[in-house]
């Protein structure tokens, strides 16, 4: 009986072992997930800040917006949104600029 009682507590202390472990490995993995996400995130808000840059600077040399459009090889759709901003605001930085742009 008390040898039935051993097993049936290690039993339990590898089921509890193997349940921390999964609980373990899924929070790992969730971190994984968030630092992928958080990058992406970041690589996206750099390709946007440079292409307000480029905007600001042919904005600067009085190009219209199809100009800006063909040079940076964007629809004029796609671009809109930033030109419009910098119109508005010239003085206003790149980071200024994406930060109306996420606002809206």
């Amino acid at each position: 009986m008390e040898r039935i009682q051993e097993e049936m507590v290690k039993m339990s202390q590898d089921e509890r072992d193997r349940y921390l472990y999964l609980r373990e490995a899924m929070a790992a993995s969730d971190r994984v997930s968030q630092l992928q996400s958080a990058e992406n995130r970041g690589v996206r808000a750099g390709k946007l800040l440079n292409q307000i840059s480029m905007i600001q600077k042919k904005v600067k040399k009085n190009k219209n917006l199809e100009q800006i459009a063909d040079e940076l090889e964007e629809s004029t759709t796609k671009i809109r949104p930033i030109y419009d901003q910098v119109k508005q605001h010239p003085d206003k930085t790149a980071e200024e600029i994406y930060n109306l742009i996420n606002n809206e």
